[in-house]
């Protein structure tokens, strides 16, 4: 087959040859780049690979594949290419370190320069001018095969520069969906098309699920498995890196068996640990090691370094879809973690600093401590605090109502007792030890020794100190005395947080196994905050990679970048011909005014898929709280209202109208609906003595307590 130059310019990128066997299942290909002209170069690879699709050849793995490129800007470019299409394979080049980097997450084998000239060679020509050039790319004896199906729930990520074009493109997806292999569909959406502000992105495990949710958004409608919004400029991303909640065995597993960006990140890490900690952390993140054998404290001690290790290979994994962070901020010894990603520490530093700190916990960190989380002020709890010395610390401000207190058992619990009889709620946390306490002072200046010893380096990502709350300094961050602090005295998240809001950012990702720090991010800023904060994982979902990929779904449709193609990565797929937008796509028709039912299945619709259950399995007069809802639903459920409505609903709305049929009255109120079904009771304002009681509650009971309001006005009506 004879493939034209890519463009007329003799200089430019031309394909100079190219043989493929029948089927197409192997090809050899050469390419030149254009030495400085990233984009000649890129347009060439994607136009001959073109070439290869229109004639059937479209290969399986790749044959011996001579590129030419000078390692300047454009090489980023053929990495990319290559890690996009055959990224199944591992890294090794001694010849030229600087080609490993280049293509270290493309994972393709570059071997030494030998008899079968296989590897990294030098021309004359390019020498002096261009450096070395990548002679063969050839597939790793090693390597598996791509597996054709993706184990997980397919992203269809849709975008338009109008309503009307996203309905439009979806409608047309859903007619070619029959004819086109869902992951092939993907990637090429991905690939191909541009991101426009009104966006969608629907998940689906079957074909089923698809073109549900391609007919929801053809329809201008919802589905649990699709993800909308408006994109927008976003001010900043940040990480956080929980040190505790959430930990279950196996939490890892899916992941690990999903994404080979995440499993290399999961192994690297847990063979640094390997040598210092008696432990299978592995065994633990996967599932596969129970760890009958240890007690209550090393299990807590065991789980800590496991979430560790799941946090820096989320990271990783986010990273290589683009999501990546401009601010990281951890909690307690999470911010360890986020330390390490922003490259503070080696992998191999951070591991022995964790192992050291676990020895000396189990060494040196006395009995008889506890922990409670206790619904109050910091003001009020320091004051609480006074006379009781070293016995009881404040251990964490976590939002504006929420603390934790640590120190002697009793001591402690006599603080929520305390705090108990007026009506404030406290729970013991389920730990064996007092940290962020006294008790933690006889192992810090083993602490300090160990953090000295290892390699410590200026941060690349700026780091929110959890000791003070601002950005903290290189000299902190490479200080032994400042880590030992960090164990020692309080974690001030909430001050945290509000350095992030400060800094501009307004987009916050919770690395954590069950979103406990989403959810206290959003009590932080507060009902109105325009942040969009996401849980990366969630303790209940029945599947982690679609948790992860709905969460990535939503900071899509909000505007942050994210390479979905990289998410594709290890799995078998083929660009394809996608529909072709038609000119003059008609407006959105304009919507009818509203009436009662209408908004009734709005509410239910929004609520099925705030929990992504089917609309049929959402009970209109459940209350919330039975639904399923926690604080972060709640907020979701509101952000989606506003946005169908136009209105500008407080996230107490779902507090004060407890259930879907009864918010759906309140919002036909709102609006003036058309009469329909009977309006529910109307529930009286709250004051503001009754609003700061209710922020000390939890959800639970904010829940029951308004049910029980509801409950008794509909006797006293009967009566």
């Amino acid at each position: 087959m004879n493939v034209p130059a890519c463009f007329p310019d003799e200089g430019t990128v031309v394909l100079a040859g190219l043989a493929h066997s029948s089927g197409g299942a192997e090809f050899d290909a050469e390419f030149f780049g254009v030495p400085g002209d990233r984009d000649a170069t890129a347009r060439a690879l994607e136009l001959t690979w073109s070439a290869l699709e229109d004639a059937g050849a479209a290969p399986e793995r790749l044959g011996d594949c001579a590129i030419g490129v000078c390692l300047g800007d454009e090489s980023e470019t053929v990495a990319g290419f290559l890690r996009r299409r055959w990224a199944r394979l591992s890294v090794t080049c001694p010849e030229n370190p600087s080609v490993s980097e280049m293509l270290g997450d493309a994972e393709l084998v570059l071997a030494p320069v030998d008899g079968d000239g296989v590897g990294v060679y030098m021309t004359p020509a390019h020498a002096s001018a261009h450096g070395y050039l990548i002679r063969y790319l050839v597939p790793s004896p090693l390597a598996p095969r791509r597996p054709r199906a993706a184990p997980f729930p397919v992203p269809l990520a849709l975008s338009a520069t109008s309503e009307g074009g996203l309905r439009g493109l979806a409608a047309r997806l859903l007619d070619e969906l029959g004819e086109l292999d869902p992951v092939d569909l993907a990637y090429s959406l991905a690939a191909t098309r541009t991101s426009s502000a009104c966006r969608a992105v629907v998940l689906g495990a079957d074909l089923g699920e698809l073109r549900a949710g391609l007919t929801a958004v053809a329809s201008g409608g919802t589905a649990p498995n699709v993800v909308r919004g408006t994109a927008t400029d976003r001010g900043g991303v940040a990480f956080l890196f929980p040190g505790e909640g959430g930990q279950r065995p196996g939490m890892g597993r899916e992941l690990y068996e999903t994404f080979g960006v995440f499993a290399n990140a999961l192994d690297e890490m847990c063979g640094q640990l390997a040598p210092h900690s008696p432990w299978q952390v592995r065994g633990l993140l996967l599932g596969t090691d129970d760890c009958a054998g240890i007690t209550a404290g090393e299990r807590e001690l065991l789980t800590q370094d496991a979430l560790f290790v799941l946090q820096i290979a989320l990271a990783r994994l986010l990273e290589s879809w683009r999501v990546v962070p401009d601010r990281v901020l951890g909690h307690s010894v999470g911010e360890m973690a986020a330390a390490t990603v922003a490259g503070v520490f080696t992998h191999g530093g951070i591991a022995a600093v964790l192992a050291e700190r676990v020895r000396l916990v189990r060494e040196l960190m006395p009995s008889g401590g506890t922990m409670i989380a206790l619904q109050a002020g910091e003001a009020e709890t320091l004051e609480a605090l006074a006379g009781h010395g070293d016995a009881v610390s404040l251990a964490a401000v976590n939002s504006p109502a929420s603390v934790v207190v640590s120190g002697e058992y009793d001591a402690v619990h006599a603080i929520g007792a305390k705090f108990q009889e007026q009506g404030r709620k406290y729970k013991e946390l389920n730990v064996r030890r007092a940290f962020h306490s006294a008790h933690m002072d006889p192992l810090l200046p083993g602490f300090r020794r160990v953090v000295a010893s290892v390699e410590r380096s200026a941060p690349s990502i700026p780091v929110v100190s959890i000791l003070h709350g601002r950005l903290g300094t290189t000299g902190e961050l490479h200080d032994p005395g400042y880590w030992a602090a960090q164990v020692r005295h309080t974690s001030r998240f909430s001050d945290g947080v509000a350095a992030l809001e400060s800094a501009g950012v307004d987009t916050i990702v919770d690395l954590g196994a069950n979103g406990v720090l989403a959810a206290l991010a959003q009590d932080c800023l507060g009902e109105h905050a325009d942040a969009v904060v996401v849980p990366a994982l969630r303790g209940g979902a029945k599947s982690d990679a679609a948790a992860l990929l709905s969460a990535v779904a939503k900071l899509y449709v909000a505007g942050v970048p994210v390479d979905w193609a990289a998410v594709f990565t290890g799995y078998d797929f083929r660009r394809v011909r996608l529909p072709v937008t038609p000119p003059g796509v008609p407006a959105v028709a304009p919507a009818a005014p509203p009436d009662r039912r209408s908004l009734a299945e709005l509410v239910l619709a929004q609520v099925a898929a705030v929990l992504e259950v089917p609309e049929a399995g959402v009970r209109a007069k459940r209350s919330f709280l039975e639904l399923g809802f926690d604080s972060l639903a709640a907020v979701e459920l509101v952000k989606r209202l506003n946005e169908r409505t136009g209105l500008r609903l407080p996230t107490p709305v779902v507090f004060d109208h407890p259930t879907p049929r009864a918010l759906a009255a309140h919002l036909a109120d709102r609006l003036g609906a058309e009469p329909g079904p009977p309006r529910a009771e109307a529930v009286e304002p709250a004051r503001a003595d009754d609003v700061r009681e209710l922020a000390a509650l939890s959800d639970e009971e904010i829940f029951r307590l308004v049910d029980a309001e509801v409950d008794a006005a509909g006797q006293g009506g009967r009566g």
